[in-house]
């Protein structure tokens, strides 16, 4: 169970030094509940059929807004983490334009971040 344990230690340091995730409290019943850029994010721990630590249900995609999804790629530069797809910040970005990354997590699962240019009329609904 040690390894599970470090396993899942290492998907905890992923969600919150590479991605910038805060920790919603302590871990219970191998669940872990995550504030992630303003978004509610649930980390399960799973034993894998090998023995390995697997995570249930990662997250489909995470929403930034262009500076912090510009902030979470310096993160994941900084961590040495690997980016599989990456679509720079084009010039000129005007809203609803958007920048895409697919990371994977220390147990394979692939996460998509995604970064919207926001005009404060599209928030003033």
């Amino acid at each position: 169970m040690s390894g599970s344990s470090d396993a899942f230690a290492a998907v905890r340091r992923f969600y919150t030094h590479a991605l910038g995730c805060r920790p919603g409290g302590e871990e219970r019943d191998g669940k872990l509940a995550m504030d992630c850029h303003g978004q509610d994010l649930v980390l399960e721990r799973a034993d894998g059929a090998d023995g390995s630590t697997v995570l249930h249900e990662p997250p489909e995609g995470i929403v930034l807004d262009i500076d912090a999804w510009c902030d979470v790629e310096q993160r994941l530069r900084e961590n040495g983490v690997p980016v599989s797809i990456s679509v720079p910040r084009p010039m000129g970005m005007g809203p609803g334009q958007q920048c895409l990354m697919h990371v994977s997590d220390p147990c394979g699962n692939v996460v998509t971040l995604r970064g919207f240019a926001v005009s404060e009329t599209m928030l003033a609904a």
